[in-house]
């Protein structure tokens, strides 16, 4: 029977919905965890409602020291329930707690808790009747003295005297070991002296433990030593992971032959293995390096900054990538890129993590270097640029003015001689008109290109809020088209809003302009985090820095890829003007705009295929 101790019906639903028929029709839903209401239970979930789960833990264990018991927890406050219930006193050696999550069938897991209880059961029950003890104690072997729940448990048991005698053992371990099938043999037959003197230390000492050995034809177990008891008689709980051990050795012969440093974690993010180049690099041995011995190998500015977001990423379930520097054996940093993945098993408990250290030393000296050289290039730069900013706001205002007389007097030239002027004198005051009209359209835009990088206030820039403002400013051109546009939730970044709104309205808004004849415009926006290994592939990104990929992408007339470096300089077209509006600055506003930013900007396209323009900033 399986009782769950929680207020949330729908989540006891939920949760039988994971098992199967014939375990899910054993679950109550209990209201208190009281002795009445859990009468005939073998396993207690307590539901990740319950706000004192520790607490409780401690009643049960207080009214049945044999009940298994898990707690069921979301991902906001595993860690801190278990870390509770780990350190607390009165809960026993058969609690623990479980990250639920709705996708994990827990038919197994809950079924062998059910039977680690009825075998505790079994074995006090054998323990309290000193006839079948000593019984068990003078005559051979005999299997059918171990009791029904201990007999088909679903994993080897064998009861030892203080002499390490075996003097019972059930089905499952009659399978393991051929050599207890008929006569009363000892543990040293099966294992060496050493391993069997280290399960009778920790029998006498009678605490709890959980070792892994090797028996004396190769293969390997996981025993649980239960210690000595008041008559003297020993229980082992043995699991065959021989299996499990070849599946180990495979991951590491192929972690071994990776090029990089490439180690393996537990499900706590505790690092059970190296691959020789760890120990090669480094000069550590194993026994240092494993557990938390690495971290002296981490320099210490970058260690608390790590652990601290690994453990964050363990919390989450989710890939960590972070830049570190390690120490080799000659004493000297290096860079290194850490990426780790979580490899998950067919049951919550057989997850452990894979992660690798990648050497981009000569990547981040390089990339410094070049900020370096770039800051240096720049302030040189912006000497110049406040003057040639001077002149260029000083040459557009005294632009504009002869250019808004010149369309002024034509103007009235036009309305005082209407009735005067040949049919070919219209058309050239109309042209001259347009054309005062167009150069100052294009002072206009210089102006706004040339303040661009005037505006520095950054802060907090909602993607999706920017873009839908984009959006409504080009509203009656995408009403015209019948245009549809798809945007896909974006997370928020650390920005100029004013540049950023810009950045997508000349982008939407090429993308509105360059369409096929007759077609429907289509336009959708996404993003993902950039990967690690392509930002190697910018110049100007920084390996030290988390970047977003925005895509935008549309169905228009397209251009030919040798064009897409073209396209973003300064009044550079691809078409005959007249054909489509414009003066060949928009792309170059979205270019500097991106460069402002710390960022970059691509675009991939082909004749009639339309065009994906990649806008890469930084997060932060």
């Amino acid at each position: 029977m399986i009782s769950y101790f929680g207020t949330n019906a729908a989540f006891f639903e939920d949760l039988k919905n994971t098992l199967d028929i014939d375990l899910s029709s054993s679950m109550r839903h209990v209201t208190d965890p009281s002795l009445v209401q859990l009468e005939k239970s073998d396993l207690v979930l307590i539901g990740p409602d319950i706000v004192q789960p520790v607490k409780y833990v401690q009643e049960i264990v207080h009214q049945d020291r044999y009940i298994s018991i898990f707690v069921l927890r979301n991902m906001n406050d595993f860690q801190s329930v278990k870390q509770s219930l780990q350190f607390s006193p009165s809960v026993g050696k058969n609690s623990s707690v479980i990250l639920f999550d709705r996708g994990i069938n827990f038919t197994n897991t809950f079924h062998n808790a059910v039977t680690r209880t009825q075998q505790k059961r079994s074995f006090d029950k054998l323990n309290t009747d000193e006839t079948k003890i000593a019984m068990l104690s003078s005559s051979p072997v005999r299997f059918e003295n171990l009791g029904d729940a201990l007999e088909i448990a679903p994993i080897g048991i064998l009861m030892l005297d203080k002499d390490a005698n075996i003097i019972g053992a059930n089905r499952r371990s009659k399978a393991m070991f051929s050599q207890i099938h008929h006569n009363i043999i000892s543990l040293r037959d099966l294992f060496n002296e050493k391993m069997t003197e280290r399960i009778l230390a920790d029998a006498v000492q009678k605490s709890e433990s959980v070792i892994e050995i090797e028996d004396l034809q190769g293969h390997f177990y996981e025993i649980t030593n239960s210690g000595f008891n008041e008559t003297g008689v020993l229980l082992l709980l043995i699991s065959d992971i021989t299996e499990r051990k070849e599946k180990d050795k495979r991951i590491h012969f192929i972690l071994e032959s990776l090029p990089q440093i490439s180690w393996t974690a537990d499900a706590e993010g505790r690092i059970d293995f190296f691959s020789q180049a760890w120990y090669s690099y480094t000069n550590q041995i194993q026994e240092d390096a494993l557990g938390n011995g690495w971290h002296g190998m981490v320099h210490a500015q970058d260690l608390t900054s790590f652990v601290s977001k690994f453990k964050e990423a363990i919390q989450h379930n989710r890939i960590f990538q972070h830049a570190v520097r390690l120490r080799q054996s000659n004493g000297e940093f290096r860079w290194h890129l850490c990426r780790v993945v979580l490899v998950e098993g067919l049951k919550a408990l057989t997850q452990f993590w894979a992660g690798t250290f990648t050497d981009v030393h000569d990547q981040v000296v390089n990339t410094e270097r070049l900020e370096q050289k770039v800051k240096e290039r720049t302030r040189l730069l912006e000497e110049t640029n406040a003057e040639l900013e001077q002149f260029v706001h000083v040459a557009s205002h005294d632009l504009r003015e002869p250019l808004r007389k010149i369309k002024t007097f034509s103007n009235m030239i036009k309305d005082d001689s209407a009735g005067t002027l040949t049919e070919n004198s219209k058309r050239f005051l109309d042209k001259v008109i347009e054309t005062s009209e167009r150069m100052t359209r294009l002072l206009k835009d210089l102006l706004n290109f040339n303040s661009l990088r005037n505006d520095t206030g950054v802060t907090d820039v909602q993607l999706n809020d920017v873009i839908n403002q984009a959006i409504e400013d080009l509203e009656l051109v995408i009403s015209q088209g019948n245009a549809e546009i798809d945007v896909a939730p974006l997370p928020s970044i650390k920005g100029r809003p004013h540049q950023i709104k810009q950045l997508f309205f000349n982008l939407i808004g090429n993308s509105l302009k360059y369409v096929t004849e007759g077609a429907r415009p289509k336009i959708s926006i996404t993003g993902t985090i950039l990967p690690s290994e392509k930002i190697i592939d910018f110049e100007y990104l920084s390996f030290k820095k988390s970047y977003l990929e925005i895509v935008i992408q549309d169905n228009g007339i397209g251009f030919s890829q040798e064009y897409s470096n073209q396209i973003f300089t300064i009044f550079q077209r691809l078409h005959v003007k007249g054909s489509y509006e414009g003066n060949g600055i928009g792309l170059a506003i979205c270019k500097k705009i991106v460069t402002n930013h710390g960022g970059a900007i691509t675009a991939v396209s082909s004749p009639g295929s339309g065009a994906a323009f990649h806008i890469i900033l930084p997060v932060n």
